[in-house]
């Protein structure tokens, strides 16, 4: 539907237009104006349309950035819609518009941050880099990542088999990628005789378990911030299995 503005601004590209054919051939131009105004309002709608995304997409970060706080602290089960909608000050029924259902918010709360560390862990890897460098910068960057987000982490590691099969399915696929991506470096490592005699596999769950386990135990706002976390994770990891 063509807003008030809309109308107005096409009325003004009419009458410009009707003012060009009284000097015109009059038959030509009026076969001609109506792909012009058409082309004109779907130019506005679609302004119209960009322009209200940014306020639709920061209300999603906020209903999933709250959605991420209530699953960590009480579990997905124990999370009900109508305590979503209550923390929001939303009815309900409002929360539709956003996603289809509680378990669809949880997988995507799950895939959008296993995909997001997946991007920048598949440019670490793709740089130009010793594989040593390589190595400190895979550990750096997940160690922050994850550690740095605990709520995220939590859902990962506690809520997985709350997730129907297929979901569940999805994200054992892209579990594999990271255990691949961090297995090759380790591979890489051993072609250039600069690890221990360690199997690849050992290292990598050795690695995921390390940082996974933070949700246990580890406070930002502690005595240790972020990233001396990360430094002393990649000092005592790297120490451990370079030679």
């Amino acid at each position: 539907m063509v807003d008030f503005g809309e109308m107005c601004n096409s009325k003004v590209v009419f009458q410009k237009l009707i003012k060009i054919a009284s000097a015109r051939n009059k038959k030509t131009v009026d076969r001609k104006l109506p792909s012009v105004l058409f082309k004109s309002n779907v130019r506005l709608i679609n302004l119209s349309t960009h322009m209200s995304k940014p306020k639709n997409s920061q209300k999603s970060d906020e209903i999933y950035s709250v959605v991420a706080r209530l699953f960590a602290r009480k579990g997905y089960h124990s999370t009900s819609m109508r305590e979503i909608a209550r923390e929001l000050g939303m009815n309900q029924s409002s929360l539709y518009h956003y996603f289809k259902s509680k378990e669809d918010v949880l997988y995507k709360l799950m895939n959008d941050a296993m995909d997001d560390a997946m991007a920048t862990l598949e440019e670490i890897c793709a740089a130009d880099l010793a594989p040593e460098d390589k190595l400190n910068r895979v550990l750096g960057f997940y160690i922050r990542y994850y550690a740095g987000d605990q709520e995220r982490l939590i859902l990962l590691v506690n809520e997985k088999n709350s997730l129907s099969d297929v979901y569940r399915q999805k994200l054992i696929q892209k579990e594999r990628l990271y255990v691949n991506l961090f297995k090759k470096i380790f591979e890489e490592l051993a072609g250039h005789n600069t690890i221990k005699d360690i199997p690849p596999s050992v290292a990598t769950f050795a690695f995921l378990g390390m940082v996974h386990y933070t949700i246990r135990w580890y406070d930002e706002k502690g005595p240790v911030g972020l990233d001396e976390l990360a430094d002393i994770f990649v000092e005592i990891f790297s120490k451990g299995v370079l030679k």
